[in-house]
């Protein structure tokens, strides 16, 4: 919050394990935070990968596919990182490859992106899941506070490699005003390092969000059942 200087109707979100969300708006600054999963980071998914060399992280309309690691040379792909997923539903989707419940159209158990590597219904399922803890974490902090952020800071590492309309599409962000924030934890850290005035600000911030678990709104549940669906 102190890196991205949060003004009022403005929200933060980190996508990760967790979501955690921060949002100053017009009846106060609440936190709270959406179990996402380690899915974006490729667990649980048989052709999940992090965001290392031969992870597929972007896939594109006329079916192809960049990798990480392939500026230096040909490499082959070994998986896909979260960035990847993203696209891959929303091509899919955009092209009517895909149901709104995930499945693909024509039937089939799984698609082959590249050779000896598939994505399959169940891998589609675990994305869904995370999306949707995202899109419900928004949607229930905002509908809470009786308004829409204006502008969303996105922060982590995933959210600087994804695409943003492509996260809209699928339903996993909402249609909002949005900037890259970066690695906001990391930055924190650097201007402590730089200047230990800091650590009067950041401590003036720790008791000023008002935490909400999201378990405790009664929207949260409907919310997140409803973004399992892909628009």
């Amino acid at each position: 919050m102190a890196v991205a200087d949060l003004k009022q109707g403005e929200m933060l979100v980190d996508i990760g394990t967790n979501c955690e969300i921060i949002f100053n708006s017009s009846k106060g600054v609440f936190c709270t935070a959406a179990a996402a999963g380690p899915a974006f980071e490729g667990a649980g998914i048989s052709c999940g990968s992090r965001a290392v060399a031969g992870a597929i992280d972007h896939f594109f309309p006329d079916g192809t596919h960049t990798t990480i690691g392939a500026a230096d040379g040909a490499i082959t792909p070994t998986g896909v990182c979260g960035s990847g997923f993203v696209d891959f539903l929303a091509v899919k989707r955009r092209a009517g490859e895909m149901s709104e419940f995930g499945r693909y159209e024509p039937a089939a158990a799984e698609c082959e992106i590249a050779e000896g590597l598939s994505v399959h219904e169940s891998d589609i399922e675990q994305i869904l899941k995370a999306k949707a803890a995202v899109f419900a974490g928004i949607q229930t902090l905002e509908k809470h506070c009786g308004e829409n952020a204006r502008k969303i800071y996105l922060a982590g590492g995933f959210a600087q490699y994804i695409d943003l309309q492509n996260a809209i599409e699928i339903g996993m962000l909402p249609q909002r005003e949005y900037e890259i924030a970066g690695n906001t934890s990391l930055a924190g850290a650097a201007l402590l390092a730089c200047d230990p005035e800091y650590m009067a600000r950041f401590g003036a911030l720790i008791d000023l969000p008002a935490e909400l678990p999201l378990n405790t709104l009664p929207d949260f549940e409907d919310n997140y059942i409803d973004a399992l669906m892909l628009p």
